[in-house]
């Protein structure tokens, strides 16, 4: 089901727009950086940061999966995945 999502959906989603994609890639990047230092400086006890945290634990996991790592570790990737 991924790999069907990833193919109809994310593969040529750039074709002919790779300007605009670019500025994408970048905003995307520039705000996971952001999550990632905000996560850093919450507390746990923040109820709405410890969902975004559980959330990314949840995202990483399931593209680790798909990518077959191994073994699973649970740890949040920052890095930008077709999946996400």
């Amino acid at each position: 089901m991924i790999s069907y999502h990833i193919h109809n959906v994310i593969e040529d989603y750039c074709k002919n727009y790779s300007q605009y994609c670019e500025r994408l890639n970048a905003f995307v990047k520039e705000n996971m950086n952001w999550i990632k230092n905000e996560l850093a400086n919450k507390t746990s006890d923040d109820i709405y940061w410890a969902q975004v945290n559980r959330t990314l634990y949840q995202i990483t996991g399931i593209y680790h999966g798909y990518d077959g790592k191994t073994p699973l570790n649970a740890t949040i990737s920052y890095d930008m995945h077709p999946i996400l």
